[in-house]
Parts: structure tokens; sequence; C-alpha cells
């Protein structure tokens, strides 16, 4: 195997001598690393690796390949010297989104993503601002013309997302109603995908038979109940965007409508105990999350409202037991900031009832949850509010 980066270490190429290929897309990765870096070594594939130096949803294409248009060139090229016949794209989150890009405009015979965002805008992606300061002069902000062509003459997508990441559910909602486009979620997984597949040991696996084969049923849990029934899927809509120009009363009886047609699913009951704590109605948030723990008391997200929500009510030993349960549950935890806030919840609890020697551990664990990015946080003064 020949290894090559490009770029400026931006672009890494694994040539194996195949006429197959796969094109995978990070985000912003410190180093010479590269998300899913070895997850294709035991296929005969070539692999084509890519990542951004900062979070610009690969508007501006890369140094030495300016734009998405001189990227694009630019990958052409690097696909043509490895004599592929066959190409594959792959990406997750930020890299989702390049992959639908890039792999509908050289027409991959198979693109599969892990929580893509599909457009974007000032609402609904978080790094839209920075793109706007890099100045992109050829960006492409809505991919559905370009997917819908893509589908059309034969392309084939595969989505997969996590149930409770309504937000990612909204950005593939349209185009999951296109042929050709498959999608799915998975339970309790969040926006990290990826990492739910490696606690559950499917990662690997299931890159190399959803990507190259098309294979998806190896996941048991894998479902697309909310992209097959229209009712659910156009109330998730709705209230994402309510929720997003905020506008908490429309959130609260599209949620209640949502509630009465599927009483039994416990995302509605979370979604509502969010937007009842976000109004002040506490105890109506405790009831419905209470009711959403009942139905799936396996939801990370649903405890660790808990916690937060026995804080808002001083009640801290309860508080204390929750987010211990929350950090011992880690490893599925989607995000870092989230289980830092448990550390620091656990904290601030331990010290309202006079565990003080815990409550500086905990804040330590906090502290260092993000490698390289230690807070500023030393002592237990801070405000509730930092954690809530």
């Amino acid at each position: 195997m020949n290894q090559k980066s490009y770029l400026n270490g931006l672009v890494c190429v694994k040539d194996k001598g195949s006429e197959i290929s796969v094109l995978c897309f990070s985000g912003p990765v410190p180093g010479e690393r590269f998300h899913f870096y070895r997850s294709f070594d035991q296929e005969h594939v070539n692999v084509i690796y890519v990542k951004e130096s900062l979070p610009g949803w690969f508007q501006n294409g890369l140094p030495g390949a300016r734009s998405y248009v001189g990227l694009k060139e630019f990958l052409i090229d690097l696909i043509d010297g490895l004599g592929s016949k066959k190409l594959y794209c792959f990406g997750a989150s930020m890299g989702g989104y390049a992959a639908l890009l890039y792999g509908a405009l050289l027409k991959a015979e198979r693109i599969l993503t892990f929580g893509a965002r599909t457009y974007i805008h000032p609402n609904f992606i978080t790094n839209s601002r920075i793109i706007a300061n890099k100045g992109a002069t050829e960006s492409i902000k809505r991919l559905y013309p370009i997917i819908q062509d893509y589908v059309n003459t034969g392309g084939l997508i595969i989505n997969v997302c996590g149930e409770d990441e309504w937000l990612d559910i909204f950005h593939l909602s349209r185009l999951s109603k296109l042929d050709g486009v498959k999608s799915y979620t998975l339970p309790n997984a969040g926006h990290n995908v990826g990492a739910w597949l490696k606690a559950h040991y499917y990662l690997d696996e299931f890159l190399v038979q959803g990507l190259l084969y098309g294979n998806c049923e190896i996941i048991e849990p894998l479902n697309s109940f909310i992209f097959s029934n229209t009712k659910a899927l156009d109330c998730v809509v709705e209230f994402i965007k309510k929720y997003h120009s905020g506008d908490l009363n429309a959130c609260k009886n599209v949620l209640d409508h949502l509630n009465e047609l599927f009483p039994l699913w416990s995302l509605g009951h979370f979604h509502r105990a969010l937007v009842a704590a976000e109004s002040g109605e506490i105890e109506l948030s405790i009831k419905s999350n209470q009711k959403s723990l009942q139905l799936d008391p396996s939801s990370l997200k649903s405890l660790y409202l808990s916690g937060k929500l026995n804080m808002q009510s001083s009640r801290w030993v309860e508080a204390v037991r929750i987010f211990q349960d929350v950090v011992t549950k880690k490893p599925t935890l989607d995000r870092p900031i989230v289980l830092r806030k448990a550390y620091y919840g656990l904290a601030y609890s331990l010290q309202m009832v006079s565990n003080h020697d815990e409550a500086l551990k905990y804040l330590e664990l906090g502290n260092n949850v993000i490698p390289g990015k230690q807070t500023e946080i030393d002592d237990l003064s801070f405000k509730k509010s930092v954690l809530i």
C-alpha cells in the first residue's frame, strides 16, 4: 500500500492498487489524524481522506484547491490517478454534507452519511457565520437540486442519524422523500452516530457493508419509523422550525399534538419537557420527562435533563444520584460538552450536600473532558446558570 499526503496534510490517500475508491470526508481534526482512518483497512479499496482545517463546510475548498469547484477538480485528478472505476463517498456531520455534495457531483456509486446537515442557514447550522466570514464566493448552500439530479440518474444514498437528534432529522426530511434515498435512525445515538456504532462494536462492519454493499440490515436497532411516518416527520419538522424561531407556544402545540398521535414515543415527551423547562414550567417539565424515562429508561438525554431539573428545584440528593448515573454511562454520551456539564452538575450538587472533596474531584474531571480545551473554572463558586 502506498500512502501520500496532499494540500498541507488535509488530504491523505491510501493507494492499494484497487479499481474501487472510497472518498471519506471529515470535519476539522487536529494534527495528522482523520476520522474513520482505519475503518476500511481490511478491504481491498483505495481510500481518499479529506478534512478541513477550519469549520467551513468545504465551501471554500482547501488551500491549493480553492472553491468547491477547485476541490472537485482536484479530487477528480486524484481519483483518475488511482485508476478508479467505482467511487463511493462517506462523511459524518460536516463531512456528511461534503459527501452528499461531492459524491453527487462526482457521480459516486453510493453515498453514506452519518448525521449529515443538508443546507446552510443561520437558524439550522451552527457554523454558517463562519462560512460567511470566510467569504465563500461559489458556495452551495442548498443541496436538494444537486441530490435530486444525482438520484434521478441512478445514484443511491443512505443516511443514518440519531432518533433523538431532531435537527438532523429535519435536515434529512426533504431528501428522504426522494427515490434512491434511504434514511434511518438509531436510538439514543445523538448527532455522533459514529461514536454510537463504535460503542456497540458495529462501526467498521457497518461502514463496509452499508457503503460498499448497501446492506444496512446488519444493525438490528436501525429503523425508518420517523422517515416512513409522514405525520410524525411533519411534527418534528414543524417543531424544529418553531423552536429555532423562538416561538415556544407554537412548539407546545406541535408537541401536544404529536404526543396525542404517538403517546408511546418517548421523544415527544422529552421535547415537551425541554420546552416546559425553557418556559419556566418546572413541574410540568419534570412530569413530561418522567413519562419519557418511563418509556425509555436508557435515554441519557432524559436522565441529564432530570438532573438539571432537580438542580433547579434544589433537590440536591436526587441530582447527585442522577448525575452520577449519567457520568457512569459516559461512553454513549454523544457530545463532550454535555458530559462536561454533567460533571459540573455533579460537582455543584455534591457541594450543596457538603461533600466538598468529591465535588472538587468531579470539577477537575469536568475541566478535562475535552483534551486541549480545559476550562477556566477552578473552584466551586460558579453559578448554577453555568450548568443549566
